[in-house]
């Protein structure tokens, strides 16, 4: 196998919900567990994150429970046997070098060495490239070295319920948090100052829903809820289809 792609549920017809097995590439995926329960709650999808590379996969295992790095045939545990509540959110690299999961606490996995960087106070983590890792606590924005430095704090901004959440990325060369503010407006900091250098509103009424990467050009590539790309410069909102 050279890729993975996404997980689809293999049929079942006595218990087609929730999901009981993975099928990855049309084969059966049985090592990934479907799904997670937490107490009474209703079954939530189990994480199972593709590495930008798609030859890479963190799953949680049917197994022992254990967040799972797999790449080829090579399987790397990332933790302990959890609980359903304490399963995390898994972020990876765009380089596909590290990993982090992400619950009460994150955990930065670097898969060459498998050296463990620890942000305890974290609760997500956002990016995170070779330059640095952009993590937020529940009142801060960090941005931190790999060795755990803080290279830039910011508050956090508390929205109402239905307001779509800030979107935080780091520049290639670590330089710069570009703040995707309400899919309507952007703002970059220099990380080294820690001042804000600009702020615009997004041009046109494209909500953006996802932030893609970065292009040579030093623009975002980000896609629209119609999955349309486009390019935005982060210094002036200025949006231009891709």
């Amino acid at each position: 196998m050279t890729e993975y792609d996404r997980p689809a549920c293999a049929f079942n017809v006595v218990r087609p919900d929730p999901c009981q097995s993975w099928l990855v590439n049309g084969e059966p995926f049985p090592q990934a567990a479907p799904y997670v329960i937490v107490g009474g709650a209703p079954p939530r999808v189990a994480p199972f994150e593709l590495g930008p590379d798609r030859k890479t996969v963190v799953y949680l295992s049917r197994y022992d429970h254990r967040m799972t790095y797999q790449r080829q045939d090579e399987t790397h545990p990332l933790t302990d046997p959890l609980a359903g509540s304490a399963v995390p959110e898994v972020t990876f690299a765009r380089q596909n070098r590290y990993v982090a999961l992400a619950k009460n606490g994150a955990q930065i996995f670097d898969t060459k060495t498998w050296k463990t960087l620890s942000i305890p106070e974290a609760r997500q983590v956002h990016d995170l490239n070779e330059s640095g890792i952009v993590a937020t606590t529940p009142s801060k924005v960090l941005v931190l070295d790999h060795r755990g430095r803080e290279r830039l704090s910011l508050p956090v901004r508390t929205y109402a319920e239905n307001v779509i959440p800030d979107t935080y990325v780091l520049s290639p060369d670590g330089r710069r948090l570009v703040i995707l503010r309400n899919a309507t407006q952007v703002e970059t900091f220099d990380v080294g100052p820690g001042r804000r250098v600009s702020r615009a509103a997004i041009r046109g009424d494209t909500i953006v829903e996802a932030v893609l990467g970065w292009t040579e050009q030093g623009r975002l590539r980000v896609r629209d809820g119609w999955d349309v790309v486009y390019t935005l410069d982060p210094m002036t909102g200025d949006l231009r289809r891709h």
